[in-house]
């Protein structure tokens, strides 16, 4: 096993979620079957799986200014999966969460959110990291707690965080070129936890501007420097444009999504293309460059549009999210992706709709506004959505 390290893509400017990197080895990904879970959820962020299954995610959109939520798979196949509102983000405990959602000791879930919680940020705030902790019985009310406020310009707009050795989180900042950073939990209950800034991007070049993947190395000994190793840089064009975080599969082929490009024929929110699925699996051998695969190019249909994540589910599938297309267009989707039982195995689709408690007509007006400018306009929205249960359904 290697040294642990830091797993990260840059797509341009944008950092997103950052993984755990224990060791790899060569390996070819086949291609995949796309099923689709759900549709409707509002601008939907990516996915982690829990215990017995559940799907843990958050969407922009919903209650507003943000809203964490559960998807629990249904009993028996091909019945509705059950949508739970978990959390609804009021502003001062942050909005638009970011990210995909990690699960530490006990169930807890910890993310970030990109604005509000205060600061000097104006006037939309500077971010949070927080943590939804679960009821001590099953169907009670999750606790909310706020770990972390970000306070500055310099160390602001999270954009999501992974659970590490004793619990400590490590994430990343989008504000200027970016950074990495490290929160440390308190020694007893109820202390404050530390923040660490590991690393700041210097806005290099990553190829052709596509962004990189890339890898952080712990220093050898305490104190020192991390150290980065660019791993793959992004083309663009049919290969996909803005690249999320991965997510590290077996024989440590790495997968993620890109939110934009893809197939030319796709008219999306700001280029060609709907966004695309992909693969970069390590070298044969030491030194050698990692190999890049598009392993799904969305239509916007009722696939979806502009996934925004993946995760790693059962038998080496992904599930993961569209933040657009389904079958009422705007509304997204929660698909996954299947390996076939051979090689070159054909796909299959399976489009589940879902009927959400909160209306979507507002946030088809905003769609053509940037994050801050979304965020304030959702803020001025006066019809509260309270927490409450939907139904994923055919």
């Amino acid at each position: 096993m290697t040294t642990p390290r830091l797993l990260h893509t840059t797509g341009g400017p944008l950092l997103t979620a950052l993984l755990l990197l224990t060791g790899y080895a060569s390996a070819q990904p086949p291609p995949l079957t796309l099923t689709l879970l759900c549709e409707g959820l509002a601008d939907p962020n990516g996915l982690v799986i829990g215990s017995g299954g559940v799907l843990y995610g958050t969407t922009n959109a919903g209650g507003g200014i943000g809203q964490a939520y559960s998807l629990t798979p249904p009993v028996s196949p091909g019945a509705p999966w059950t949508y739970t509102v978990l959390h609804n983000f009021a502003g001062p405990d942050g909005a638009l969460p970011t990210g995909v959602l990690a699960i530490g000791r006990g169930g807890v879930l910890y993310g970030v959110t990109h604005l509000g919680g205060g600061g000097n940020c104006y006037p939309e705030g500077c971010g949070v990291v927080y943590a939804l902790i679960p009821p001590a019985s099953s169907g009670g009310t999750w606790s909310f707690r706020v770990p972390y406020r970000f306070m500055t310009d310099a160390s602001s707009r999270p954009a999501g965080v992974v659970v590490g050795a004793g619990g400590v989180l490590y994430g990343s900042t989008t504000y200027g070129h970016g950074t990495l950073f490290s929160l440390t939990p308190p020694a007893s209950p109820g202390g404050a936890w530390t923040y660490a800034q590991l690393y700041s991007f210097t806005g290099g070049s990553g190829g052709a501007g596509y962004g990189t993947v890339f890898a952080l190395a712990p220093p050898a000994s305490p104190g020192g420097s991390w150290t980065i190793a660019v791993l793959y840089r992004f083309t663009g064009g049919s290969s996909g444009v803005s690249p999320s975080g991965v997510v590290i599969g077996k024989d440590g082929v790495l997968y993620g999504v890109m939110a934009q490009g893809g197939n030319p024929s796709c008219s999306t929110t700001y280029l060609s293309g709907c966004g695309t699925v992909f693969a970069v699996a390590p070298p044969s051998s030491p030194g050698g460059p990692w190999v890049f695969r598009t392993l799904y190019s969305f239509t916007g249909g009722n696939d979806g549009s502009n996934p925004s994540g993946v995760v790693i589910g059962k038998n080496g599938g992904l599930v993961g999210t569209a933040s657009l297309g389904g079958p009422s267009v705007y509304n997204g989707t929660v698909f996954s992706l299947t390996p076939p039982d051979s090689p070159g195995g054909s796909w299959t689709e399976t489009t589940v709709t879902v009927s959400l408690a909160y209306p979507t007509a507002p946030i088809l007006e905003m769609w053509c506004l940037g994050p801050m400018a979304r965020y304030r306009a959702r803020s001025a929205m006066t019809q509260a959505v309270r927490p409450g249960v939907a139904e994923c359904s055919r």
